[in-house]
């Protein structure tokens, strides 16, 4: 298979022979058919042995002898065999072999192009690029993914903790107020959700999206249907139940709530009006960390932003 495709090989005029390379070393470890480091640096000194010449040439021969390319690496000649073993299995590279076995090539003196060589091809790895072009792009867009919901994550934990300094405070959820041992009892819930939810390097995007789901649904749940209707409302609380709440007001109301950082104030405003469509719980996340003064009003707040702007 390998020979097959180094035949097949095609550079074009501005092949970059390291490509293949540094993709190797961003994602080689997850690859389908892992790559170990010592494959990876293996294949770099190969490479590094070629010209751009020999690649546009179709024959980037590596005619260095086992005994020196042990020695670069550092690794035995036993080790050496082994990688290169390891690397006609991954179809990296082929042999071009002399009835010796010693490996050699007869450069034009002209033009020092390669015309007799012997020794490892590396034309296989050339043309699997297309291949590792895609599979890193792959990688890359899952990686994104994974970003975006643990940012997700994140916000959501954040915002629940927003929700229960609300509480405490005996700020309304739902419509209603939720104390006592009814608070205890939640806030029991959740840290024993939280302590089932382990976010590392190998925790996949799906993982993560269970996770989110899990909150969603606990704080969906928050407010039981046999809790207390809220009383004592001021005045203000009143009028905004009796009719639709006007967002442009609230966030009037935010950009005008006392703290010394305008700039924090604006881009809670920002976050409102760009972030809610996707995930209403960011404002009051937002409202967190832009604000740790006044903390429980602002939360109440954002709310009724919630509320007032319309979901996408």
């Amino acid at each position: 298979m390998a020979a097959m495709l180094a035949r097949q090989f095609n550079p074009d005029p501005d092949f970059d022979r390291f490509e293949a390379v540094r993709i190797l070393e961003r994602y080689g470890t997850r690859l389908p058919e892992r790559w170990s480091r010592s494959l990876i640096a293996h294949v770099r000194l190969l490479v590094s042995h070629t010209q751009n010449r020999d690649w546009i040439d179709g024959k980037p021969i590596v005619y260095m002898s086992v005994a020196r390319t042990a020695e670069k690496l550092g690794i035995s000649v036993s080790q050496v065999n082994y990688n290169e073993r390891q690397l006609i299995r991954l179809k990296a590279i082929t042999h071009i072999d002399s009835g010796n076995y010693k490996r050699y090539a007869r450069r034009c003196p002209d033009t020092g192009r390669i015309l007799d060589g012997r020794g490892v091809n590396l034309a296989p790895l050339g043309h699997q690029l297309g291949f590792l072009r895609n599979i890193a792009a792959i990688i890359e867009d899952q990686d994104q993914r994974r970003r975006r919901l643990r940012d997700q994550y994140t916000s959501l934990r954040r915002y629940i903790r927003g929700v229960f300094d609300a509480l405490v405070e005996g700020e309304p959820w739902q419509g209603r107020v939720i104390a006592g041992d009814q608070l205890q009892a939640v806030a029991n819930q959740f840290t024993a959700l939280l302590g089932n939810m382990h976010i590392g390097r190998r925790t996949t995007a799906d993982e993560i999206e269970a996770y989110i789901a899990q909150l969603t649904n606990f704080l969906t749940g928050i407010a039981p249907a046999n809790a207390p209707d809220l009383k004592g409302r001021d005045k203000e609380d009143k009028r905004l139940s009796a009719k639709p709440c006007d967002a442009h007001r609230i966030q009037t109301e935010i950009c005008e709530t006392n703290t010394s950082n305008a700039l924090n104030r604006q881009r809670l405003v920002k976050d409102a009006k760009t972030e809610l469509g996707a995930s209403g719980s960011l404002i009051a996340s937002a409202c967190k960390n832009a604000f740790q003064l006044e903390k429980a009003r602002l939360v109440r707040l954002s709310f009724r932003l919630v509320a007032a702007l319309p979901a996408a």
